[in-house]
């Protein structure tokens, strides 16, 4: 394949009129004097420019040197497991970088293979557990085309790193053509729920790989695609079969008759859905109009239980005006459920999550300028679940009154405002990061000295319960003509922000999360014997129940409910079984069922809540019978009620905090406790005096679960992440049992069936 064209860099990027805008909604400006984050302590951090090797791949033209993390986004991650979440970024230099809270560095790695010398780092790093020790290891690929496994500490993971091949072109056209080559993000997940995560990725050797955590090729890999790989994979359940798929895009860089095993392609791109042994599902692959630089995000839109693929595009070498500025949705029979028109081209990734607050996610996306200038663009847009325009920004603020230029990366949705809502934040090549509200406003811009090409990420680094926002960039004190030789020292930012959780998808990694295994047999029961505090998810308006806790499919399923409706467990009528609750937000209703399985509720709806309330559930006066209750976010306040409708008002907690419930000392009776980025707060009685105990467990972005794992009549804690479950039986000694049940996208609950 011909190299691809690398992005234009200037420091004002020209925008068109309003009018030339070709979709309808409501256009965001930005009130004065929009908030300017400070830098955290210690921050930014910057490379060495004197040591960094001369680029071994060329990127336009040039073999500077530069440590600038262009397209490499940043990752937040407790590689040590110490509370504190580090930062892991590549760069051109061909080093992978990690850094501690403080911004003191832990160690950086070449990715040197034998006798190959590094190339740079273009793709985000992605971290996992590989070897199903617990402690998650550091995966890059390298513009050499191999791809690399550290530690947490450093060192190489036994059996990598691992070379992608190289494609026909090679060895005679490589001077002008690209043979080989990792330029995108590795993805991480475990794939079947053994505890121990793949890594797949694809290469401008045209093929696709997964790989076991211990280096070796997962039966039915490679899978050649015709084309080169610059987009990330996806994993999710795309068809309904319960078993997750790998959605991954890839290039079409001329028409052709025969392409093997395709047959005729026009040229553009493709997006892939392949099952897990490398077969390309039925009505796959999905054609578009451009290279495919954006990487898919699998989430279910519609409420059906089903994912659909949601994607942008990427540069095409000829007609940029118009190919590449789509958003595409695609279903799982691999047809088109729409698309979505956008100014500037779409390369970037987009982002989605729920803003809202109604159960159902937004979509977050931002372009680019055509490669030749012949539009513009620089804008974000949110838009509804089913395509429509909720609001778009082109970023002109008091900071920088010329706009965003274009977004190369993806927005992140996290709290950056302290409301405990996700907020859409960017980092644009206008040297700009900034933040936007559910509705739009413009509310932070926050500069810095180059261009930015990679996503921010967001999160709590020190676990003081707010969020710091972090981006690659450059010090711009190299010289030459291109970006790369302009950039020079690689700079990394943090920024302290009053943002408290809302980490719908708070970094780039976010969207290839482990999916776990899944969900039920055909032949699922629909009510398992009463033992204690069974995991069971919800996903829309299905609950799927596992009997134990190792990985499998569901032992007991039902239906409860509706898309949007926030699932709750009790024993509401004291018989010693729990079962199953529902609170509806859309009119503060709560449905409660004393039989078990799925069906409708038995209980006279209840009407006890407030919009923004999340619901909880317990024996608040040690009666054997369970009550119901609401957390209200945004004054830290609880509600809990009793039989008789009295209320107790407590006040625990912060914006942001996500309530649990649990008899924390055996006494008999539930009090409340929070969970905030990774730590527990807990106290003992319903008093807003009552003495808070903490406990570290586990990381920002799980969902907590409580339970009586043991059966010692004392509640502990556990989380759900994406799939796997992490339980511990007592403060802060690590989990007692990890398993695969779920997948990335469901609710959690325990209870005892």
């Amino acid at each position: 394949m011909v190299m691809r064209p690398h992005l234009p860099l200037s420091r004002t990027v020209a925008t068109v009129g309003l009018a030339a805008l070709v979709v309808t909604g409501t256009v965001m400006t930005a009130h004065a004097a929009e908030a300017q984050y400070a830098l955290r302590a210690g921050w930014p951090v910057q490379t060495d420019l004197g040591s960094a090797r001369p680029m071994n791949v060329p990127i336009e033209g040039t073999t500077a040197s530069t440590g600038w993390s262009k397209a490499s986004s940043p990752v937040l991650a407790d590689l040590d497991r110490n509370g504190t979440r580090e930062v892991i970024i590549g760069s051109l230099d061909g080093r992978v970088y990690v850094y501690d809270e403080a911004g003191r560095p832990l160690w950086n790695r070449y990715a040197d293979a034998y006798s190959t010398p590094a190339g740079p780092i273009n793709g985000s790093v992605a971290v996992g557990d590989l070897d199903g020790d617990g402690r998650p290891e550091v995966v890059a690929g390298s513009d050499n085309g191999w791809v690399f496994a550290w530690h947490g500490d450093g060192s190489m993971v036994a059996g990598w790193p691992q070379f992608t091949g190289w494609n026909a072109d090679y060895p005679y056209k490589c001077a002008t053509n690209a043979c080989t080559g990792v330029v995108a993000a590795p993805t991480v997940a475990d794939l079947d729920g053994d505890g121990k995560a793949e890594v797949i990725v694809g290469s401008y050797s045209h093929k696709m790989f997964v790989w076991k955590g211990d280096g070796t090729v997962r039966p039915g890999w490679p899978r050649d695609v015709w084309d080169g790989i610059a987009s990330g994979a996806a994993i999710g359940d795309v068809n309904g079969d319960a078993v997750p798929e790998i959605i991954v895009g890839s290039d079409v860089e001329s028409d052709c008759a025969s392409c093997q095993p395709y047959g005729k392609l026009t040229r553009g791109g493709l997006v892939h859905a392949f099952d897990l042994a490398g077969n390309e599902l039925p009505g796959w692959p999905f054609a578009t109009d451009s290279f495919m630089s954006s990487s898919p995000v699998v989430a279910d839109l519609d409420g059906d239980g089903r994912g659909e693929i949601v994607v942008g595009g990427g540069y095409f070498p000829s007609d940029t005006t118009t190919r590449g500025h789509h958003l595409w949705v695609i279903g799982g029979n691999g047809q088109l459920r729409w698309s979505f028109a956008t100014r500037g081209v779409l390369l970037s990734s987009p982002a989605v999550g729920d803003l809202t607050g109604d159960g159902r996610p937004e979509i977050a996306i931002a372009d680019s300028t055509c490669l030749n200038g012949a539009c513009a663009g620089g804008v974000v847009y949110l838009l509804s679940p089913s395509g429509g325009l909720l609001w778009w920004s082109d970023g002109k603020t008091t900071r920088a009154p010329a706009g965003s230029g274009a977004y190369f990366s993806g927005p992140v949705l996290a709290d950056v405002t302290g409301d405990g809502r996700p907020d859409v934040v960017a980092a644009d090549a206008n040297w700009h990061v900034k933040a936007w509200d559910v509705n739009g406003q413009l509310l932070s811009d926050t500069g810095t000295t180059f261009a930015l090409f990679g996503s921010p990420a967001v999160g709590d680094l020190d676990g003081n319960g707010t969020n710091e926002i972090v981006t690659g960039s450059a010090v711009g004190n190299g010289s030459g003509s291109s970006p790369e030789s302009l950039g020079g020292a690689g700079r990394v930012y943090a920024w302290n922000t009053p943002g408290r959780g809302g980490l719908a998808f708070p970094q780039y990694q976010s969207r290839v999360s482990a999916p776990g295994v899944a969900a039920p047999p055909p032949a699922c029961t629909s009510a398992t014997g009463p033992v204690n505090d069974l995991p069971m998810v919800q996903r829309g308006s299905s609950w799927f129940g596992r009997a134990g806790y190792t990985n499998g499919a569901a032992d007991a399923c039902g239906t409860f409910g509706a898309v949007g409706d926030l699932g709750v467990t009790g024993d509401w009528d004291g018989n010693g079984t729990q079962t199953l609750g529902l609170f509806r937000p859309s009119n503060g209703t709560w449905y409660l069922r004393n039989a078990s399985g799925g069906g409708s509720g038995d209980v006279a709806p209840i009407g006890f809540a407030s919009p923004g309330d999340l619901p909880v559930a317990g024996d608040w006066n040690g009666d054997r019978t369970d009550e119901i209750g609401v957390f209200r976010p945004s004054t830290g306040t609880w509600y809990l009620r009793s039989s008789t409708g009295e209320v107790t008002a407590v006040r625990f907690g912060s914006p942001g905090d996500l309530p649990v419930v649990g008899d924390w000392n055996g006494d008999g009776r539930d009090t409340p406790g929070v969970f905030r980025s990774g730590t527990w707060y807990l106290i003992d009685a319903p008093s807003s005096s009552a003495t808070v105990r903490t406990v570290g467990f586990a990381s920002a972005g799980d969902l907590p679960v409580v339970g009586d794992w043991d059966h010692n009549s004392t509640d502990t804690f556990g989380v759900f992440r994406a799939g796997t479950w992490f339980l511990t039986n007592s403060d802060g000694s690590g989990p007692i049992s990890t398993f695969a049940f779920g997948r990335a996208g469901d609710v959690p609950v325990t209870g005892r069936w």
